[in-house]
């Protein structure tokens, strides 16, 4: 046909031998170009694989300019591959993958060698660092194996090494079945002076913020030169666990520091919401609408369960015996001037409880115990200094305040905390002694049992009694303020211990430059 020629293909361009090997070497620069086109992650991912750490650091340098969070994985293997110790940085990133991708829950690290690696690095790292950094990767959610392989790797660091930290550790991943157990062997830590002092924590400073643990980790029984024991801080007249089994007392009525001078001393009062017998109730209230103080407002309302009915109660009496004569808290300067003669100070009384792990400060009171310039008897102990008080004694009474109705919801309490009186404690029969507890030497110090003192508030010592408190003024007595006294009688059991610690070098009524 005329106008169409005949296509000849060994004259087209594209069979051309030089386009043919141009079209090769395009497509060879082509395929050179794919790895960069590859996600990100992806060609950090094949750099770490190939064991090229520092083209990999390198690269995520780049990113990280780019997008500060971006690859936490990646950067998690790459710290996991190249640190001798595992950073908490690393363990950071791991924390960040999984809380990202929710869909992260199914995948593993990838290696055997990586995965061996991780549980050797974990178990080198320093456990004081190592507890907050597994913080956060606790919460995430992990592949089975990979919790599983930490719990397991951590039990054995908190065995081996018997560190707090370490335990704080484990605690993390460990099953709930599992908790009481790690949790009674974390609390021996704190509860036995050689492993306390395998902590690397300084014991002035750790009492001077705790004062309950003092009884277990100082040698406050004198006459036997011994520490006591978690044991011997429980109340045995009340069932295991229950919170009167564990609550007990701590006067601390030295009042100098080691140094020589007088420290001083000062009231922490109670926290109504941290109160055992107000856990469930306060929330409940709040809850409802109800100001917990509003007393018109709590009559009106109707608590469902025994516990709560029994909250209530407890909570109607507390306001209307302790609250209701709350002050605000005291202070007393290390050095004072009463009736023309300076006086040293620094006596306190701890309200202590077993709570778990660990031995909680409830309150702590101003007090004055027995004026050390007239002996009481002449007792001794091992160590030749004079004894005052038995170091452990048990709350034998509990008498009553004097100057309010003794009613039924009184009588109650008192009988569920093991005992209670209306009457009302008399010096010499004549001198009332507000909210008197009487203090017994426990038996295994039975040459103090001739001792008859007791807690009470200040009611005799003097024309001006308040102004000694916080130095030993007192006849034999332990004093109290008001409101203290009345919150030490109405939470207090019958049968508590009493643990009583002193240093005759430090048990001073007057600083060491004004006189005796």
């Amino acid at each position: 046909m005329k106008g169409i020629q005949e296509h000849n293909p060994r004259q087209s361009p594209v069979n051309h031998p030089l386009m043919r090997h141009l079209q090769h070497i395009l497509l060879l620069y082509l395929l050179s170009l794919l790895p960069a086109c590859r996600p990100p992650a992806e060609r950090l991912q094949s750099l770490i694989d190939a064991q090229q750490y520092e083209q990999a650091q390198a690269l995520l340098s780049r990113l990280l300019q780019h997008d500060a969070a971006c690859c936490p994985y990646e950067r998690f293997l790459l710290d996991l591959r190249t640190a001798d110790i595992l950073r908490p940085a690393a363990l950071a990133q791991l924390a960040l993958f999984f809380h990202a991708d929710s869909s992260a829950a199914a995948r593993r690290l990838p290696l055997p060698a990586d995965r061996q690696r991780l549980s050797a690095q974990v178990s080198a790292a320093d456990s004081r660092r190592l507890a907050d950094a597994l913080r956060p990767l606790a919460s995430a959610p992990l592949p089975a194996a990979l919790r599983q392989q930490l719990r397991s790797v951590l039990y054995k660091k908190a065995v081996g090494e018997q560190l707090l930290a370490a335990w704080d550790s484990y605690l993390l991943f460990c099953e709930p079945a599992e908790r009481a157990a790690a949790i009674r062997q974390r609390r021996r830590l704190l509860l036995q002076p050689d492993l306390f002092a395998r902590q690397g924590i300084d014991l002035d400073s750790f009492l001077a913020y705790n004062p309950c643990y003092t009884p277990l980790l100082r040698r406050i029984d004198r006459v036997h030169d011994r520490a006591f024991t978690f044991g011997q801080l429980l109340n045995e007249h009340f069932p295991a666990g229950s919170p009167l089994a564990g609550r007990y007392l701590f006067a601390d009525l030295n009042t100098l520091r080691a140094d020589g001078s007088c420290r001083g001393s000062h009231d922490i009062f109670p926290v109504d919401e941290q109160l055992s017998e107000f856990g469930q109730l306060l929330p409940s209230l709040r809850a409802a609408g109800i100001d917990p103080y509003d007393t018109t407002a709590l009559r009106a309302w109707q608590p469902r369960g025994a516990a709560l009915q029994q909250a209530a109660a407890d909570w109607r009496n507390y306001l209307q015996r302790v609250v209701r004569h709350r002050t605000p808290p005291m202070q007393k300067p290390p050095v004072d001037t009463v009736g023309g003669y300076a006086h040293c100070f620094g006596q306190r009384l701890c309200l202590c409880e077993v709570a778990d792990d660990s031995l909680r400060l409830v309150a702590q009171f101003i007090t004055s115990s027995k004026n050390a310039a007239a002996p009481q008897r002449a007792l001794q102990d091992a160590d030749g200094q004079p004894r005052y008080y038995a170091p452990r004694c048990y709350i034998g009474s509990r008498f009553w305040v004097g100057d309010e109705p003794y009613t039924p919801a009184d009588r109650e309490r008192d009988q569920r905390m093991g005992g209670g009186t209306a009457a009302v404690a008399r010096y010499r029969g004549r001198v009332p002694l507000p909210n008197f507890m009487r203090m017994h030497p426990t038996e295994e110090f039975a040459a103090a049992a001739g001792y008859v003192n007791g807690l009470h508030e200040y009611a005799v010592g003097g024309s001006l009694p308040e102004k000694y408190m916080g130095a030993p003024a007192s006849l034999g007595c332990v004093r109290l303020y008001d409101y203290p006294s009345r919150f030490v009688r109405w939470w207090t059991p019958m049968y508590a211990r009493m643990f009583i610690s002193y240093e005759n070098a430090r048990y001073r009524r007057y600083p060491p430059a004004a006189g005796s």
